[in-house]
């Protein structure tokens, strides 16, 4: 994104009066994916009443977890996973919540992730950090929320994990980290990159998402959709102004 545009997104939020806002939500029928209801704005969400209680876990490759309840981080995050898995209707609220390596398909839907850093943590929501490997992460109907404390970015594309970023109905709560969303590719190739009715709640602390270009390689943006600023207000997600397609 051009920092002047960038800019002009953040200012107009600013100064958009809370009707304009209102106008705006995603919620247009009980069926529209981007309703609030779709995304899971708070760790006590209902749908997760159901849930089992867990330990930190690892998940075997191309494995499943669902409907667990995590508080304990363990010695990497939450929940650790290579080569494949899926997570589906978890909440996690820990110091990291997710770690993906290895090569595969990644899917992770209507969870609620919290990561709150402590002391010289270095605190992601889910970060994938496997050199070398490449993989595709679809992440649907999910929130990443994050906050200013030993943090560092919700969604993290580090250290040569390469591949397919596909999100869909995801809201990124700032709290004043760094960055909601921070994409590398790297020597082993191109990242391709889909967003489609995500949503960034400030506040931030640089700006809402960092894609820069490593290793002579590049992100590619094939899809940009309905990507916005954000507000949660009495509880629901209400979108704001659109954010330009950033290259």
């Amino acid at each position: 994104m051009r920092r002047r545009d960038l800019i002009a997104a953040l200012a107009a939020a600013a100064i958009v009066p809370r009707a304009a806002w209102s106008d705006q939500s995603p919620c247009d029928g009980k069926s529209d994916l981007a309703c609030s209801g779709e995304i899971p704005l708070d760790y006590d969400d209902a749908r997760f009443s159901g849930n089992a209680v867990s330990s930190a876990l690892r998940v075997s490759a191309n494995g499943t977890v669902s409907d667990r309840s995590i508080t304990e981080t363990g010695s990497i995050a939450s929940i650790v996973t290579c080569d494949g898995a899926i997570i589906r209707n978890c909440r996690v609220n820990s110091r990291e919540c997710i770690r993906i390596c290895g090569n595969g398909t990644f899917v992770i839907d209507h969870c609620y992730l919290e990561a709150l850093g402590v002391g010289s943590d270095h605190a992601d929501v889910i970060q994938t950090y496997s050199p070398g490997s490449r993989g595709t992460l679809k992440v649907s109907n999910t929130a990443i929320v994050t906050h200013g404390v030993a943090a560092n970015v919700g969604l993290f594309i580090a250290d040569n994990w390469t591949g397919t970023i596909d999100l869909e109905n995801v809201a990124f709560i700032g709290g004043g980290v760094n960055y909601g969303l921070r994409v590398h590719p790297d020597v082993g190739g191109d990242n391709i990159i889909r967003l489609k009715n995500v949503f960034f709640i400030p506040p931030f602390r640089y700006r809402p998402y960092l894609f820069g270009d490593v290793g002579r390689h590049r992100n590619i943006i094939e899809r940009w959709e309905d990507v916005r600023l954000g507000r949660i207000m009495d509880g629901k997600l209400v979108a704001g102004p659109a954010l330009p397609k950033p290259f």
